[in-house]
C-alpha cells in the first residue's frame, strides 16, 4: 500500500513538472496561435445558454467543496440549462451527489488507465456543443484544466483574470476572463466572484452534498459495530495530509483527543490516507482509549460517516476537520463549530481551532 502511495505521488510529479516546463518555454507561443477574442459579460447572451460545462478537474479537497455554492448560483440562473461538472476520478461519487449536477464527467489522471474505448467516451461528452464553460480555480492555475475547456468548442469560456501564465499578457484561453476583487477574501467567495462576473447576483451561500440512503446505511453498519453511543459525540480527526509538510503533529492530535474525551466523554473517529496506516498506530499509542479507525474509504463513504453522525448525535458540537481544515461535515450540513467565525456553512479553518471552549497551543 506503502509503495502504490510513492507511485502514486511520484506519477503527479512527473506530470506536474512537465506541466511546468511546458508553461514556462511554450505558453507565449500558444498565446499566439490560438489566443481567444476578449469579450465583456453584456456580450454574452443569457437567454441562449443551455448546456453549461463546469471543469474543477485540478483539485483538492478543500477547493473542491468550497467551488459547490458556484454550482448552486449557476443553477439558480439558468434554472433548465444542462450542467456538466468535469472532476478527476477521486470526486467522481461525491461530485455525482451534488443535486443541481446533471451530469459528472470523469478525467482520469493515471494514464495508464486511459484506454481507447474511454478517451472516445471522454471527447464524445467533452465536445458536446455547449454554449458556456467555467474553469474555477482560485488558488492555483491549471493548464490542463483551461486546455479541456478550450477543447470544449464552448462559445464562452469563462475563468478567473488571476495568475497569468509566464510570459502571456492574459489568460488567453478564456474569452471572459473575471477581474478578482482585493484580498484577504475565503475561497468560496473567490469561485463565487468567477460567476457574479456574468452578472449573477448571490444573496446567500447555498451547497449541500446529498447522500444516498444506502450508502448512509452501509455507514450505519460501519459505526453500529464499532460500538459508538448514539447519546455522544463523535468527533471525526483526519491525521494525514496530501502534502506531508501540511501534517499537524500526530502528538498535538493525540493531546486534543485526550481532552476531547476527558471533557465531553467524546467518541474519537480517525481518518488517514493511503500509505498513512503508521500516522494512526503512533496516534493510539499516545492514547489510553480505544478509536474508531475508519481507514482511507471512497469520499463518498466518508461522506456517509459524517452525514450519519450528524443524524445520531444530539450533541450540539460535531465536526471533522484536517490540517488543512476541510469541512466535509459542514458541506452535509452537520452542527458546525459554535465558536467558528463562520458566516456561512463552507468555511476553512485549523485543525478544530476555535471550536470548543478551550485553549490549546501547537
Amino acid at each position: 500500500m506503502i509503495l502504490m502511495a510513492i507511485r502514486d505521488q511520484q506519477k503527479i510529479w512527473w506530470w506536474t513538472r512537465l506541466e511546468d516546463l511546458f508553461k514556462r518555454y511554450c505558453m507565449r507561443w500558444l498565446e499566439l496561435l490560438i489566443a481567444r477574442d476578449q469579450l465583456a459579460p453584456v456580450d454574452l447572451q443569457h437567454q441562449d445558454i443551455r448546456s453549461i460545462l463546469v471543469v474543477r478537474q485540478h483539485d483538492q479537497l478543500g477547493d473542491f467543496l468550497v467551488s459547490i455554492p458556484a454550482l448552486y448560483a449557476l443553477r439558480e440562473q439558468y434554472p433548465h440549462a444542462e450542467i456538466s461538472l468535469l472532476v478527476r476520478e477521486y470526486f467522481a461519487d461525491v461530485a455525482r451527489c451534488i443535486p443541481c449536477i446533471d451530469e459528472v464527467i470523469v478525467f482520469q489522471e493515471d494514464a495508464r488507465r486511459w484506454r481507447l474505448r474511454k478517451i472516445i467516451a471522454f471527447l464524445r461528452q467533452l465536445r458536446r456543443r455547449r454554449n458556456l464553460a467555467i474553469v474555477l480555480t482560485t488558488v492555483s492555475h491549471s493548464l490542463t484544466s483551461d486546455l479541456l475547456a478550450h477543447w470544449s468548442r464552448a462559445e464562452y469560456v469563462l475563468g478567473s483574470a488571476d495568475r497569468v501564465f509566464s510570459g502571456c499578457r492574459r489568460n488567453f484561453l478564456y474569452n471572459l476572463n473575471a477581474p478578482s476583487r482585493p484580498l484577504p477574501r475565503h475561497q468560496t467567495q473567490r469561485n463565487l466572484d468567477i460567476v457574479r462576473y456574468l452578472g449573477i447576483e448571490v444573496d446567500r451561500v447555498v451547497g449541500a452534498i446529498v447522500v444516498p440512503d444506502s450508502t448512509v446505511d452501509e455507514a450505519r453498519g460501519f459505526l453500529r459495530g464499532r460500538g459508538p453511543e448514539p447519546s455522544l459525540p463523535i468527533v471525526g480527526m483526519h491525521l494525514g495530509a496530501g502534502k506531508p509538510e501540511n501534517r499537524w503533529p500526530v502528538e498535538s492530535f493525540a493531546e486534543l483527543a485526550r481532552q476531547v474525551r476527558t471533557k465531553y466523554n467524546a467518541t474519537i473517529a480517525l481518518f488517514w490516507g493511503p500509505g498513512e496506516e503508521g500516522l494512526c498506530d503512533a496516534f493510539s499509542r499516545q492514547i489510553a482509549f480505544e478509536p474508531i479507525r475508519v481507514g482511507h474509504p471512497s469520499l463518498l463513504n466518508l461522506a456517509a460517516v459524517f452525514r450519519l453522525g450528524a443524524r445520531l448525535q444530539r450533541y450540539r458540537h460535531h465536526a471533522s476537520w484536517s490540517r488543512g481544515g476541510n469541512p466535509c461535515c459542514c458541506a452535509l450540513r452537520s452542527h458546525r463549530p459554535r465558536r467558528m467565525e463562520a458566516p456561512h456553512p463552507l468555511l476553512h479553518g485549523s485543525v478544530l481551532a476555535g471550536w470548543v471552549d478551550w485553549e490549546y497551543k501547537r
